[in-house]
């Protein structure tokens, strides 16, 4: 059987991003996964969580479950991310976790898999295949800060066994290496028999992570334009040194809207279709300094129900990775009139986004993907 160990940038709950998408694909095909989560760090020492941070210190597996799927969480002292100095700590906890992980299985059918380059150097000796998975530009996302970043791309560009990336544009991180192009998917379960009309409804909605890369300002321009609309927002917070919290921009934001623009949480899974079809048009309001190299989940999970949608222009030859159904606009002025117009989508537009989506399926990722981790085009489940 194979053996998948998956470096995540992410905990495992909620389960709502390309990792997550991916390990699921694994275990339905038959592998042994260990999914090793993101590290909660000492921020948890004054929360009501400590004991379980300082437990997670010790390396795994203390005792394995038997079981074909394994979650694994840890913790450590400050985010890999931050310097050179916290992501050497980090790495050395890390390793201890992916040597005792990948000793378990036969060398020649275990491949971890990385998806933040701090954490690159805990597979350092081990033996299995090593692989990047690329889905962001994080010098780009870390504002050109990090130059401990920097060089571990190059790093990782020189040692590991295959690179894989989900925007083709993400090849330029590794100079001088082959890699292999497999994008985000479509949700199966989301993809809908048929569209939901867009109907009457002045709401708009907005499904992701919120960091930085949310543009604010643009969202507070286009709802003073837009006064008998609602935004409903569902995601998680990533804003730089706020961890689970809001940034003053955000908050400032519902504060000034109160019930108009309503944020209501994570949105687990089984949710996902009934938050979409309520909704008139969809958003993506991304600031595109902090958006190289995306392939974005938005425009798979939004025309997986049909859904019009209205975003910024984040990325050169953006089109190329859209479904039917985008308008694109940067300006609030321009934004505010193409939400209008994708209210006023045709049907036909919609269906066309849906049978898009299908043609986009994790399903029909995940040969490519799982190939070129183990380096093999056979069955993968022996």
């Amino acid at each position: 059987m194979k053996h998948l160990v998956m470096v995540a940038k992410s905990p495992w709950h909620p389960a709502i991003r390309r990792e997550h998408a991916l390990a699921a694909q694994a275990t339905a095909n038959g592998l042994h996964l260990d999914f090793i989560e993101a590290p909660t760090d000492i921020r948890r020492l004054g929360s009501s969580e400590r004991m379980t941070w300082l437990r997670s210190f010790r390396p795994v597996p203390v005792q394995r479950s038997g079981s074909a799927f394994t979650t694994h969480s840890r913790s450590t002292l400050v985010p890999g991310h931050r310097n050179a100095a916290a992501a050497a700590v980090d790495n050395l906890l890390l390793r201890r976790t992916v040597n005792a992980l990948c000793a378990a299985g036969d060398p020649s059918d275990t491949a971890v898999v990385v998806n933040v380059p701090w954490q690159w150097a805990a597979t350092k000796d081990v033996v299995a295949r090593r692989v990047f998975d690329a889905a962001d530009d994080w010098n780009a996302l870390l504002d050109g800060k990090r130059p401990h970043v920097r060089r571990m791309y190059q790093q990782i560009a020189t040692e590991a066994d295959t690179i894989i990336v989900a925007n083709e544009s993400l090849a330029a991180l590794f100079p001088g290496r082959e890699v292999v192009f497999v994008p985000n998917g479509a949700q199966s379960d989301l993809v809908g028999a048929s569209t939901r009309p867009v109907g009457t409804s002045r709401r708009m909605v907005y499904v992701g992570t919120f960091s930085e890369r949310f543009d604010a300002d643009l969202v507070r321009d286009v709802m003073t334009r837009l006064p008998d609309w609602t935004l409903d927002l569902y995601g998680q917070f990533r804003y730089a040194g706020y961890g689970e919290e809001p940034a003053p921009e955000f908050a400032q934001l519902l504060e000034q809207f109160g019930p108009r623009i309503r944020w209501h949480g994570v949105v687990q899974r089984p949710e996902i279709a009934a938050v979409l079809d309520n909704a008139a048009v969809a958003l993506v309001p991304h600031r595109p300094r902090y958006c190289r190299g995306q392939s974005s989940m938005k425009f798979l999970d939004y025309a997986a129900r049909g859904r019009p949608v209205v975003s910024t222009t984040w990325e050169t030859g953006l089109d190329r990775q859209s479904p039917p159904g985008v308008w694109f606009a940067d300006e609030p002025a321009s934004f505010a009139r193409a939400v209008l117009a994708a209210a006023d989508v045709d049907p036909a537009t919609s269906a066309s986004a849906l049978a898009w989506a299908r043609d986009q399926t994790w399903e029909q990722r995940w040969p490519k993907w799982a190939g070129a981790v183990f380096g093999v085009t056979a069955d993968l489940s022996r």
